[in-house]
């Protein structure tokens, strides 16, 4: 397990094989081409350019999301799991609450719609107040929804911070056969959620390295 900024001035334990992605267009693409020759480190890179490019175009669209919904980082699952890629992303978004219709329409933007949604309550992340949704929506891999379907189950946590602050911890994944082991991990991380020691809240937004 390592401690890693997930926002300003805060942070959660993430465990081996995690890997964060800044949303910035440029620097994304530089740590994809990064994580991607790691990956395919010693073996023949002309059998597997079209895995290259489906793998850079994943985690290149995920950084673009990350960032329409306000994050400044992407948190992913890089490492397979007994030799098989699993599907797994964190972003957070700090929000500042002015009054409860500005709330309720960037919650909207960050989380998108309430459909599909199996869970919802109130729950504590460490010692904050938080709502918990668990919800499942499908979808396409492609922008012109013309790819083969698929069903992603989202775990979202919206956290009361001290100062009228808030935080949203939206978590991801689209791997079924062990969507449930995977909600149980979620939750494990939203809950070790912490001040990083010593901050002050307005520091850069940065992360240790497994």
């Amino acid at each position: 397990m390592h401690d890693t900024r997930t926002a300003p001035g805060w942070q959660v334990l993430l465990p081996p094989g995690w890997t964060t992605i800044p949303t910035e267009a440029e620097a994304a693409r530089a740590a994809s081409k990064r994580l991607i020759d790691q990956a395919f480190a010693g073996k023949p890179r002309d059998e597997l350019v079209h895995a290259r490019i489906e793998l850079d175009t994943l985690l290149r669209r995920q950084a673009a999301q990350a960032a329409e919904a306000g994050a400044r980082y992407v948190h992913a699952l890089t490492r397979p799991i007994r030799g098989l890629p699993v599907s797994a992303t964190l972003i957070t978004v700090p929000l500042t609450i002015q009054d409860d219709t500005s709330l309720l329409d960037t919650l909207t933007d960050v989380l998108g719609a309430s459909d599909g949604v199996e869970e919802v309550g109130e729950t504590q992340v460490g010692q904050w107040f938080a709502l918990r949704r668990v919800r499942r929506t499908r979808g396409r891999l492609d922008d012109q929804q013309q790819g083969p379907e698929f069903t992603s189950t989202h775990v979202e946590y919206v956290v009361a911070l001290p100062d009228d602050e808030m935080l949203v911890m939206a978590f991801t994944t689209s791997t079924e056969p062990v969507r449930r082991e995977l909600v149980v991990l979620f939750d494990a991380i939203a809950s070790s959620l912490q001040p990083v020691p010593g901050a002050d809240g307005t520091a850069e937004d940065t992360t240790s390295r497994p």
